[in-house]
């Protein structure tokens, strides 16, 4: 059995229409049963390798002022990998 996924970084792409690429190891080289959780809730991965994984991260659903927090969480068959947050600062306009 492979070691557990682990998370190394997270990078916001917003020239990639909004884009984040998870960075690490122990992903897997295809997706197969694996899954991206953000806050707990799965999210439908656009591409995926042993070592990045790229989700759409949309900032229309954030609606409350302030700081929010995003917890990703990389499953895989392996074991499931350390959460890693991410940041965004909203203020309405």
């Amino acid at each position: 059995m492979l070691p557990p996924p682990e998370i190394s970084s997270l990078e916001f792409d917003l020239l990639m229409g909004g884009m984040m690429r998870i960075k690490g190891v122990n992903f897997g080289k295809a997706q197969g049963n694996s899954q991206v959780l953000v806050n707990g809730v799965a999210v439908e991965p656009v591409s995926w390798s042993d070592t990045s994984i790229w989700v759409d991260f949309k900032f229309e659903n954030i609606n409350k002022p302030g700081k929010n927090i995003f917890s990703f969480v990389v499953v895989t068959p392996s074991g499931t990998s350390n959460a890693l947050p991410f940041e965004v600062n909203f203020t309405p306009h």
